[in-house]
Parts: C-alpha cells; sequence; structure tokens
C-alpha cells in the first residue's frame, strides 16, 4: 500500500512467519535439537524466566540462554510441549501458552509446567523471550495487556503435533 500502512493480508503474513518462527523453536526444542534451536535466536535475544524460577534471569544472547535450557534439560529423561495455544500475535509479538510435560531422569517423577511465553520476532528470529506462570503476565511483557480477556485459539496438540484449527 502507497500509505505505508500494512494491508490486512501483509499483516496476517507477518504474524503467521512470526507464529512458524516460534512454533519451529517449541518444535526444535522439544527434539533436543540445541543447535537448530539456538539458529533461531537472535544473537542478542533477552529473556527472562517466571517469577520463583530457580535461575531467574536474565539471559542475554542466544549462546546464554540455550545454555541455560540445556541445564535445565539435562534433570530430565524426556519432555515434551502439550496443549499449545496461540493467546496474541500483534505486529512482532507471539504470546503462546502451553505445558511443558517433564520427567525427572533420577526419580521417574512426571511434572508439569503450565506456562505462557511472549516471544518478540525480528527478522524472522526470535529476539525477545519472556516466560511467565499466568496469560495477564505474559501479555503485559509483551506490551498486548488489552488482550488478556480475548479467548484465542488451539493451534496444537504438541509442537510437534498437526494443526487442530479452532476459534
Amino acid at each position: 500500500m502507497e500509505s505505508g500502512t500494512q494491508s490486512r493480508d501483509t499483516a496476517w503474513a507477518v504474524s503467521q512467519e512470526n507464529i512458524d518462527v516460534v512454533l519451529a523453536a517449541f518444535r526444535r526444542f522439544e527434539a533436543d535439537d540445541m543447535t537448530g534451536f539456538g539458529a533461531l535466536l537472535d544473537p542478542g535475544i533477552a529473556a527472562t524466566a517466571a517469577a520463583g524460577w530457580p535461575e531467574r534471569g536474565p539471559w542475554i544472547g542466544a549462546d546464554a540462554l540455550v545454555m541455560q535450557l540445556e541445564r535445565i534439560r539435562a534433570g530430565w529423561s524426556e519432555h515434551r510441549m502439550a496443549q499449545v495455544e496461540i493467546l496474541a500475535e500483534r505486529g512482532e509479538w507471539v504470546v503462546i501458552e502451553y505445558s511443558w510435560e517433564t520427567e525427572v531422569a533420577t526419580s521417574g517423577i512426571d511434572t508439569v509446567f503450565d506456562l505462557v511465553g511472549a516471544f518478540r520476532v525480528r527478522n524472522g528470529l526470535i529476539a525477545e523471550a519472556h516466560f511467565r506462570w499466568n496469560r495477564a503476565e505474559a501479555l503485559k511483557a509483551a506490551g498486548l495487556r488489552k488482550h488478556a480477556n480475548r479467548r484465542f485459539r488451539r493451534v496444537r496438540d504438541s509442537a510437534r503435533g498437526a494443526r487442530t484449527g479452532g476459534e
């Protein structure tokens, strides 16, 4: 468009590309492909953890975030992302709610972390990641607080599962 604003189709395409980048990162992390995961991170990424998480961060730089996630993952024999739901997709931001299902390597105890991540995608790479315990906190981290009460769609049963459609 000559006015410099994005058309609806272009805005959708940018949002869909950003969603695809974040979901690809989820799939790579879930598959323990940390090299591939790291390739989707901006070299200067800034990431923060949910309040009360033992290692709160922030982690600055792709290597720092990859090393942190490798440390966490080392204690688990299995893990997967489930119930992945897109909550918001505005501009550079994608906000996703999900369950991170894990099994502790030493005890076999299953643990589920219900999290919401706010991800800023720039130039096809994740430039910011903020992990929170609830929707309102993640939407606030993304500057999308006004979307806190909207109903969005479940996109995948797991990060590597098929699209399920929805609202």
